[in-house]
């Protein structure tokens, strides 16, 4: 019998954190935050004993919290190369960002350090067995930089997890790789599930416009966006 527990981001944008119990064993995918106004919220806690986590990326809605998770559980940590090293600078930027703010996170960077004995580096489409009947891959999510839908096996039954994916092409990243078998079971991410977005190849056009426009007529761009990602592109 398979259960999965939402621990987050179910109605809301931030915390994401879904745990999957198979046989006996538990895996989470995902353990983030959500970023208020005022100060971060926290995912519920497990109810079981967690041995894995698969990362599906490194923002910080999705793997905030993990260094918190390790100091209690130990799991092993499963997450592209790229997702790792952008994960320890934002941990490492979220504590000090606290510090600023006169906040307390609930980890210390002794214990960001402690999770990078427990990581394991997945390539893309490579098979990883975590239990005697539970198996998955990573796919490129085509979301930023070592982004991944995760393709979980339990036995007979298969549950894919999107995480944040993008389907179109863009400035640095292919579109998402979907060329997966049909799963029994789908966790989809769904933030601009509701709306239809204009193709990217206009809007670039139109910004590129207003840009220069803006610039010739001796004005300054200042340009604010997410740190990781979209700030790149």
């Amino acid at each position: 019998m398979i259960k999965i527990k939402c621990l987050g981001a179910s109605h809301e944008v931030g915390r994401s954190g879904f745990a999957i119990n198979y046989e006996n064993s538990d895996v989470l995918l995902d353990y983030g935050v959500k970023i208020g106004k005022d100060a971060m919220e926290y995912p519920m806690h497990p109810d079981s004993i967690i041995k894995h986590i698969i990362l599906s990326h490194s923002h910080l809605d999705h793997c905030g919290m993990i260094p918190w998770l390790f100091q209690k559980y130990r799991p092993t940590v499963y997450l592209t190369a790229p997702s790792l090293d952008i994960a320890e600078i934002l941990w490492e930027d979220s504590l000090k960002i606290a510090k600023i703010e006169g906040n307390q996170l609930p980890f210390s960077k002794q214990n960001i350090q402690d999770v990078f004995g427990a990581m394991n580096i997945v390539n893309y489409k490579q098979k990883i067995q975590i239990a005697e009947n539970i198996s998955f891959e990573l796919f490129d999510a085509g979301h930023i930089i070592g982004s991944a839908i995760t393709k979980l096996q339990l036995g007979k039954k298969s549950l894919i997890y999107t995480g944040d994916y993008k389907l179109e092409e863009s400035s640095l990243h292919q579109g998402a790789d979907i060329d997966i078998d049909n799963p029994n079971y789908l966790i989809i991410e769904s933030t601009y599930g509701d709306r239809d977005h204009p193709k990217r190849k206009d809007v670039e056009k139109e910004f590129i416009e207003n840009v220069n426009l803006i610039l010739e007529n001796g004005g300054s761009v200042i340009l604010p966006a997410f740190a990781v990602g979209r700030s790149q592109e």
